[in-house]
C-alpha cells in the first residue's frame, strides 16, 4: 500500500499476503499473516486512511 491509497479490505488482505510471502522467501518460514496488525484512522473526510503498522 502507498500513502494516499483508498482504503479497502481487499487492499489490506493483499498487503498482508505480500508481506507474508516476502518474509517467507527470506527464511521466516513460521511467519503468519495473522501476526500483522494494522491500525487505521478513518476519521478523515476524503476516504483516505492514516496508517500505523505494528509488525
Amino acid at each position: 500500500m502507498r500513502k494516499g491509497d483508498i482504503y479497502t479490505l481487499e487492499a489490506i488482505k493483499n498487503e498482508r499476503s505480500r508481506i507474508d510471502l516476502n518474509l517467507k522467501e527470506h527464511g521466516y518460514i513460521y511467519f503468519n499473516p495473522e501476526f500483522i496488525t494494522l491500525k487505521a484512522d478513518t476519521t478523515t473526510s476524503d476516504h483516505r486512511v492514516k496508517w500505523a503498522d505494528n509488525y
